[in-house]
């Protein structure tokens, strides 16, 4: 690593400018917090935080230039995009159909008394 660890006043440590921005880099590039990228580089939280408050605007995420996708590219990202809201929309109210199913199941079991769920390693009644 980059960093150079000399005692400078106030007891902190002095690092290099290229370990600085390669922690803020790394920090961009995760979906990670300050605390997980202070761990993998042995820095504090405090530290990842202010170099990243001074070395962010430096460092500038790679963009894609302008035209990559074709016109047709763009309408089937577009229609992507759409199914994978729709879809998204169907999940949540299946789950809140569930959610609703299982209330139901828990105020028929306390009203009525009786199991209706059934129980894992249960047989089935012969009948």
């Amino acid at each position: 690593m980059d960093k150079i660890q000399q005692k400078k006043r106030g007891g902190s440590f002095k690092y290099e400018p290229t370990f600085m921005r390669q922690v803020v880099s790394a920090y961009l590039a995760s979906t990670g917090g300050y605390g997980s990228i202070a761990k993998e580089f042995n820095v504090t939280y405090h530290q990842v935080a202010y170099w990243v408050s001074k070395f962010s605007s430096d460092i500038a995420a790679p963009t894609l230039p302008a035209e990559v996708m074709s016109p047709e590219e763009k309408k089937e990202l577009e229609a992507i995009i759409k199914k994978n809201q729709e879809l998204q929309k169907q999940l949540q109210q299946a789950n809140m159909q569930i959610i609703g199913l299982q209330t139901l199941i828990d105020v028929a079991e306390d009203t009525l008394k009786i199991d209706i769920r059934k129980k894992p390693g249960s047989k089935q009644s012969k009948k």
